[in-house]
């Protein structure tokens, strides 16, 4: 699953966790709101937002799955946790 549905909304990594999810990607080949992905032109890396988001699903134990980030926001998403 992508973080794309949270948009800009935080929280939404609560109530998703809540419904059972475990296990969540930064983003799936294009940008979003955390970061860059695979498929774009320039690699970004992780926004702040993204940055706030990596350390909310490491607080509840989320795994961040960044196989179709950007090299940039894989790796700016691994030296976040």
């Amino acid at each position: 699953m992508s973080a794309t549905c949270i948009e800009n909304e935080i929280d939404r990594i609560d109530i998703l966790y809540g419904l059972g999810v475990r296990c969540m990607g930064i983003c799936y080949n294009e940008a979003n709101m955390l970061g860059s992905g695979l498929a774009e032109r320039r690699d970004g890396g992780l926004t702040d937002f993204g940055y706030d988001c990596v350390k909310r699903m490491n607080k509840l134990g989320m795994l961040i799955d960044v196989s179709h980030a950007g090299d940039l926001t894989s790796l700016e998403t691994i030296e976040a946790i």
